[in-house]
C-alpha cells in the first residue's frame, strides 16, 4: 500500500500540481506541515470563510482518499455539506 507521501511522488513525477484538502478527524492522523513543504501548498482542514483568498489553484483532476460508499452516493446526489445526512434531498 502506497503512504500519501509516495502518490504524491510518483504524481508530481508526472507533472502534477498536488494540493491536499482533509476532514479535521484525518487531518489529525497526517503529518499536514510535511505534506505542505511536500507539495508546495497548505494542506486545509478548515472550511474557508466568505471573502478569503483560496489557498490551491483550481482543480483539473480531484482524488478522493478514500473514497467509501457513502461518500460516492452523497456526490451522486448533490449532497456535500458537513451535516448532510440530515439534509438528504
Amino acid at each position: 500500500m502506497l503512504s500519501i507521501g509516495e502518490l504524491i511522488d510518483l504524481l508530481q513525477e508526472d507533472d502534477w500540481t498536488i494540493c491536499l484538502t482533509a476532514t479535521p478527524t484525518a487531518a489529525s492522523w497526517i503529518d499536514r506541515e510535511a505534506l505542505a513543504k511536500q507539495t508546495g501548498y497548505p494542506v486545509r482542514a478548515e472550511w474557508r470563510k466568505p471573502g478569503e483568498p483560496e489557498p490551491h489553484p483550481p482543480a483539473t483532476a480531484v482524488a478522493v482518499v478514500p473514497a467509501t460508499f457513502n461518500v460516492i452516493n452523497k456526490w451522486a446526489h448533490g449532497i456535500n455539506a458537513p451535516d448532510s445526512d440530515a439534509a438528504a434531498p
